[in-house]
């Protein structure tokens, strides 16, 4: 059986991120691990997707751990003056979101 559940944050919660070769994973509260998806990020209130959930992506939300471990790979984007993710030799720019 089924059961609809509204959440009114994300439902999923980044423990930690890890090094996977030129990429990086996320492993989530459930045990699963993820490919992080660089595009979802944003700075603000809910930070990314990080699961397809019956096609279509779920957010997820970094705690404290995660935080830290993402942002020592957060660069200043001088494009935006804002941040951007780095890995390896690619650069994702991170648009800050501000709470509704």
């Amino acid at each position: 059986m089924r059961v609809p559940v509204e959440v009114d944050d994300a439902p999923f919660v980044v423990l930690r991120a890890e090094d996977e070769g030129d990429r990086l994973a996320v492993i989530l509260n459930d045990g699963s691990r993820e490919p992080l998806r660089p595009e979802t990020l944003r700075l603000g209130p809910k930070r990314g997707s990080v699961r397809d959930g019956e096609g279509r992506a779920l957010p997820g939300a970094f705690n404290r751990a995660a935080a830290y471990q993402l942002l020592q790979r957060l660069a200043e984007d001088p494009v935006s003056g804002g941040a951007a993710l780095v890995l390896g030799a690619r650069r994702w720019t991170i648009p800050r979101v501000e709470r509704a």
